[in-house]
């Protein structure tokens, strides 16, 4: 995680508060893991971990059922919940007063086990601009998540906002 915040940081300040708040995300998601003695954390939990902050006049909607993540898949996952909530406060729509954003998840069972599917959709910001450089939050979710729990990843970068969907097997093992 310093080797990459490293490469995707411009300046000191950046690579400061880059680091800084994704061990804080860390530190967040271990504090829910080990306060349950199975060592999991609900995907919500997950959420609100990050998002809370923001979800002030009904900006954050979240809604799906009640799904607990083992802490093998909850770190990967919550470090992308991370990312993309600091992206979506910088440059996306929690950087704009009337910004929204939408998560909504939930549990698909197919043939291979069962799936948390998850979709993160930003209304009402700014309108999202490709990125000009491959940042942490990129490798994080097209590469890190894929290679490390078996995610897969759609990113779209429609006018009214970034849509993100990621499917992430839960049976693995």
């Amino acid at each position: 995680m310093l080797n990459a915040t490293l490469r995707s940081s411009v300046t000191m300040d950046e690579f400061s508060s880059a680091f800084g708040g994704r061990i804080m995300s860390l530190a967040r998601t271990h504090s829910l893991i080990t306060e349950d003695q199975a060592q999991v954390a609900s995907f919500e939990g997950l959420l609100r971990a990050e998002l809370d902050p923001y979800a002030d006049g009904g900006r954050i909607s979240l809604r799906g059922p009640p799904l607990l993540l083992p802490s093998d898949l909850a770190v990967p996952v919550s470090m992308a919940l991370h990312k993309l909530t600091t992206n979506a406060f910088r440059h996306g729509a929690l950087a704009d007063p009337g910004g929204r954003v939408e998560v909504t998840w939930a549990a698909e069972v197919e043939e291979t086990g069962p799936w948390l599917a998850w979709t993160w959709n930003e209304h009402d910001g700014p309108p999202p601009t490709l990125p000009t450089r491959e940042g942490f939050g990129t490798r994080l979710l097209m590469k890190i998540l894929t290679a490390q729990v078996a995610a897969e990843v759609d990113i779209k970068f429609d006018a009214d906002g970034l849509r993100v969907h990621v499917r992430v097997p839960l049976g693995r093992g």
